[in-house]
Order: C-alpha cells, then structure tokens, then sequence
C-alpha cells in the first residue's frame, strides 16, 4: 500500500491537489513492512522517497526541509546497504538531501 499512495500522492502533486496526507499514510506502511522485515531494502527505499517528497514539499515553501532529508537520507542509506545495486537510483536524491542537512 505505500507504493501505491506514493504514486498517488505524486499524481495529486502534478494536478496541484492535495498530497501530503498521502505522503505520511505511505510512511506509516513501510513503517510496518520494516517492522515486519528489517531486511526489506525495498521498504527502506520507497520510505526514503515517501520523506524526499516531504522534503520538496518543504523546500518549495521556502522553509529549510532538515527533518525530511535526514529521515530520506537514513532511510536510502539503509537500502544501499541492503541492496547496493540501488546505490545508481537513490544517488541523487542523496545528494541533494546531503546538501540541505549541511547547509
């Protein structure tokens, strides 16, 4: 279900409708697909991208998104780590969440 109210809530974005509510219910099932298996690099990545989206939403409004990347960026860390062929995908959006925990 959390992939599914990240496509949505990335649908809602591009038509300007609301979408934040369906970024926090997507955290909160990948916070249960991790309980359940702390193994699940994919869980942790799509958790990652769930809190990236947070954190453009925040950057957007002009309000510094430091929570949002630090949860996107230990989350994608913990991909990486169990699945490092995901390293290629999440690279950027490392990046820039690194850039805003700096700064």
């Amino acid at each position: 279900r959390g992939l599914t109210r990240i496509n949505s809530a990335t649908n809602n974005r591009e038509l300007k409708r609301e979408h934040v509510p369906l970024l926090r219910d997507a955290i909160v099932d990948l916070d249960k697909a991790i309980d359940g298996n702390r193994n699940n690099a994919t869980a942790w990545r799509w958790r990652g991208v769930a809190w990236y989206n947070l954190a453009l939403d925040r950057a957007e409004a002009l309000q510094v998104p430091r929570e949002e990347c630090r949860a996107a960026h230990r989350d994608f860390t913990e991909a990486i780590r169990l699945n490092p062929s995901l390293e290629p995908a999440l690279r950027q959006m490392l990046q820039a969440c690194e850039k805003f925990i700096r700064d």
